[in-house]
């Protein structure tokens, strides 16, 4: 077992792990048992309907409701502004964080470290259809640990945070890996994706100024598919490369389509 630091046992928050919710009944029990050894757990639900908030009862009475939105990411720094740690650790309910990696976090936050660094970026190994796709979707860094007001997060799906100050990332090992569960099934997948291409779109329409083109129409997708499935090898990764490689096309023309839709609407008004 991770063991216990002095800080916690002297009933300070020295790190608040805080996890947004909706309707995530099917991951949140194993994402909450892989931090029981946090100071804190904060919950921030999107007003779920299923059983995910009965679940989380059993792990935290610091649950608080935010209205739902497109991302949770639309509720990062909410659930920040909720959390009495000195440090943050910023987790989705279908990530799971390995013991191995619980270790280096308490070693880290118990050290001198912090006086250098104010994050700490995780690798993040994505398993979709229950593979990890080590190809079509290699290992990738976000800074998922801070100190408690060094971040905040801009309100759009796939921004990454801004942090003021230093950055550590945490080598590509195993042990320090971040394990993310992004879909098992395609019909969660298209779930995503629909809600996802329209917030992309949108910004990409009000605030990227982006005009829809006909050839970008065209060339995103298949690019995004060339990308992945030939230049980074998804083919490796067998049927399932193909497929998320295909997917992750259809994602790319959705969102164009989107913005074509958007485009037009104004056009018309």
């Amino acid at each position: 077992m991770v063991e216990i630091a002095l800080d916690r046992m002297c009933n300070k928050v020295v790190i608040s792990a805080v996890v947004n919710t909706c309707n995530e009944e099917k991951y949140i029990k194993k994402c909450l048992e892989h931090l029981r050894w946090v100071d804190e757990i904060v919950i921030i639900d999107m007003y779920s309907t299923d059983n995910t908030v009965e679940i989380c009862q059993r792990y935290t009475d610091k649950i608080y409701f935010h209205k739902r939105e497109v991302s949770v990411l639309y509720a990062r720094n909410f659930g920040v502004s909720k959390a009495a740690g000195e440090w943050i650790l910023v987790i989705d309910p279908d990530e799971i964080v390995p013991e191995t990696l619980a270790q280096k976090i308490l070693e880290l936050v118990n050290s001198d470290w912090g006086n250098k660094y104010v994050a700490c970026a995780f690798p993040f190994k994505t398993i979709i259809f229950n593979k990890w796709l080590k190809y079509a979707y290699p290992i990738e860094w976000h800074p998922r640990l801070f100190k408690h007001g060094y971040v905040s997060y801009p309100a759009r799906v796939h921004s990454q945070p801004i942090v003021y100050g230093r950055v550590y990332s945490l080598p590509a090992k195993d042990e320090f890996c971040i394990i993310h569960n992004v879909c098992e099934t395609i019909d969660r997948f298209i779930g995503k994706m629909n809600r996802y291409t329209t917030d992309e779109a949108y910004h990409m329409y009000k605030d990227d100024k982006v005009k829809f083109s006909i050839y970008d129409l065209f060339r995103k997708p298949i690019s995004e598919f060339i990308h992945r499935y030939f230049l980074r090898r998804g083919y490796k990764d067998g049927i399932e490369g193909f497929i998320f490689s295909s997917l992750m096309s259809l994602y790319r023309l959705c969102t164009y389509l989107k913005l074509w839709e958007m485009s037009i609407k104004e056009w018309m008004m």
